[in-house]
């Protein structure tokens, strides 16, 4: 090819050069020109160094801008991009995105529309479409989500928020602050604490056997479980305990071994006060000078049994049971059914009591009433009407016994009567036989004492006048003898009741060795007074046999 100027070259055309196609080559230093093929220059650029090879979309060899490369690509400086930049997926030890010192920290894709982010070969950070996941602590001087954004951890993992110790930790709602975690390790709630289900403060340690715990039934639920969980209460200054509320259930206030349900322990006075604003407080007290109940109002102290009221003590000190008190000057008034032992006493199984009806006030044994005082003061023992002042009946034994125990000159029974004064004849006892017919009495009058027997003539018959009294007088054998009871062995004048049974038997009591169920005896008895008749016909006898005689 004859010599030409550049500028008179042929442009090549055409897509692609063959290998025999050459390049003209102007040697400066020699002034003349050679040429290269495409072939040969592909070849030389392809053994060479520093050159990089591009044929279509594909680069041979290691491209360096500004930098001697050791990759594909190598900028030694800044690099700003406008177009697309496609990576590989790379892994977490492996990032398609790393660095030169550091080559398993970077960036990678881990499936579709996931990006990933790790160091040390580890995957730390992870952002998909619906947020951002966090594989170890995050540390930021402010971490914010966007609304309706949510931090959580993979199941079965911690999360953990790490700041400093001389710092607190704040969480805010724009620029109010609902929580401050600070380096004392203490909560602030800026407002309320609400759960949806339910809300526990528990032991750390993750025993949950200390803590509270407000759940969706209403309830709070204050935890120390296992035999020795206790519940203490104590004051903000002091930390000194107040009242504590152990395993078993027993609540102590001043104690620290509660033995109750409910313990209130001072070592003075105790005190448990209820109160009200317009109703005054209740005291329930334990003082030096006494334990006790009271109100400061003038209202009624009451106590009842199944919400019903059973007795009350009202502002006057009247104590009721089972009534209210509305008797002037009365103590004590008790409400119940009639004719019923309404206060009762126990002792050995023996119960006795007393109530009131319609028959009076009643004294009873068991359930039988055996005295009763009626409306108009009568006294009754034995009977339900009693018609005197003092009423005894009895069916099977004696009535009335009265012994002086006394060894002095001391009457056993001292009767007065007013109506007994000068000649003036009162009636102190009255006898009445069983259809209650006056038969005897004891009469006094201001100066003397007579014992009557009945002798009207409207209660005899049969009168007998002429009967012979001598005869059995002269069978009476009056004799001296002293009682064996008688230490002094004083000798008295009578007679021995046997003997005079069969003389004049309306005399004599009882029947001769007599002996009851214990084979004690029964003895016998007289009244001597019986044997005045027998004398007065007697002497009667014998002054007409004198008269007789003497004529």
């Amino acid at each position: 090819m004859a010599d030409q100027k550049i500028s008179e070259l042929t442009a090549l055309t055409g897509a692609n050069l063959a290998d025999v196609d050459a390049f003209a080559v102007v040697d400066t230093s020699a002034v003349q020109t050679k040429k290269i093929t495409y072939g040969e220059l592909k070849a030389a650029l392809d053994t060479g160094t520093g050159f990089v090879r591009i044929t279509g979309d594909t680069m041979t060899g290691n491209l360096g801008i500004n930098a001697t490369p050791t990759q594909r690509l190598h900028v030694g400086g800044n690099a700003i991009i406008t177009g697309i930049t496609r990576l590989g997926n790379g892994t977490a030890t492996s990032p398609a995105y790393q660095f030169v010192d550091d080559t398993n920290t970077g960036m990678y894709r881990s499936s579709s529309d996931v990006l990933g982010f790790s160091t040390g070969g580890g995957n730390r950070l992870t952002l998909n479409s619906t947020g951002a996941t966090f594989a170890g602590s995050v540390i930021a001087p402010t971490l914010q989500t966007t609304a309706g954004g949510t931090v959580t951890t993979a199941s079965g993992n911690d999360l953990n928020i790490v700041y400093p110790s001389t710092r607190s930790l704040f969480f805010k709602e724009g620029s109010t602050t609902t929580l401050t975690l600070d380096n004392a390790q203490n909560a602030t709630f800026g407002g309320n604490i609400i759960g949806s289900d339910e809300l526990q403060l528990l032991q750390p340690n993750g025993a949950n056997n200390f803590g509270m715990e407000l759940n969706n039934s209403h309830q709070i639920k204050y935890k120390a479980r296992g035999s020795s969980g206790t519940h203490i209460f104590t004051n903000t200054t002091s930390d000194t305990e107040r009242a504590r509320l152990d395993a078993s259930g027993n609540l102590g206030i001043g104690t620290t071994s509660p033995s109750a349900n409910v313990e209130i322990y001072d070592t003075q006075n105790t005190q448990l006060r209820v109160n009200t604003a317009s109703h005054g407080y209740l005291d329930l007290s334990n003082y030096a000078n006494g334990a006790g109940v009271m109100t400061s109002a003038a209202h009624p102290l009451r106590l009842g049994t199944a919400n019903i009221e059973r007795m009350r003590i009202d502002s006057s000190g009247r104590v009721g049971i089972n009534r209210t008190p509305s008797i002037s000057n009365s103590k004590l008034e008790v409400g119940g059914a009639d004719n019923v032992s309404i206060i009762n006493v126990e002792a050995s199984g023996v119960t006795g009591g007393m109530g009131i009806g319609s028959t009076g006030l009643q004294f009873f044994h068991g359930s039988t009433a055996h005295m009763r005082i009626t409306s108009s003061g009568r006294v009754g023992i034995g009977t339900s009407a009693p018609d005197a002042t003092f009423t005894v009946t009895s069916a099977a034994e004696p009535i009335a016994k009265f012994h002086q125990t006394a060894t002095g000159d001391v009457s056993a029974v001292i009767m007065q009567h007013g109506r007994a004064a000068s000649s003036t004849s009162a009636q102190m006892v009255a006898f009445l036989n069983g259809a209650g017919t006056l038969v005897g009495s004891i009469n006094l009058t201001g100066s003397a004492t007579e014992y009557a027997t009945s002798s009207d003539y409207r209660l005899k018959e049969n009168v007998d006048y002429s009967w012979d009294a001598t005869t059995r007088l002269k069978q009476l054998k009056p004799a001296r003898f002293n009682f064996i009871s008688d230490d002094t062995n004083t000798l008295v004048d009578g007679f021995i009741a046997h003997e005079v049974s069969s003389i004049v038997p309306e005399s004599i009591t009882g029947t001769k060795d007599a002996v009851d169920a214990d084979n004690n005896p029964v003895y016998q008895g007289i009244d001597q007074s019986k044997l005045v008749p027998l004398l007065v016909k007697t002497i009667q006898e014998l002054e007409a046999r004198i008269t007789a005689l003497e004529a």
